[in-house]
């Protein structure tokens, strides 16, 4: 684990979610970047809250700074208070071919 972040609800004065969820990523807006043993199961559950889903899960590689490649499932969406979330999994780590 790299870190917490904690998100704050202003309660004076009170503020609320906003009434639409964005559609598009405003430059200087957060992205949270977690990782999940169930990736698709986190969209799933996403849009079952009523999350506007930007990205459905899809296969992707990285390679990692000791030359391993990673196999991701990727997918992204916005969860009801507008916040953006990129949710990655590990699927397999491998060597370099």
């Amino acid at each position: 684990m790299i870190g917490m972040i904690g998100l704050l609800e202003w309660l004076d004065p009170k503020q609320d979610a906003p009434v639409e969820l964005p559609t598009e990523i405003a430059f200087g807006a957060p992205i949270f970047v977690v990782a999940s043993e169930d990736a698709g199961g986190a969209v799933q559950r996403a849009r079952e809250l009523g999350s506007r889903i930007h990205c459905e899960p899809h296969d992707w590689q990285v390679t990692g700074a000791d030359g391993k490649i990673k196999d991701m499932i990727g997918c992204s969406f916005w969860d009801l208070d507008g916040y953006f979330f990129e949710v990655n999994q590990v699927v397999a780590v491998r060597d370099a071919e």
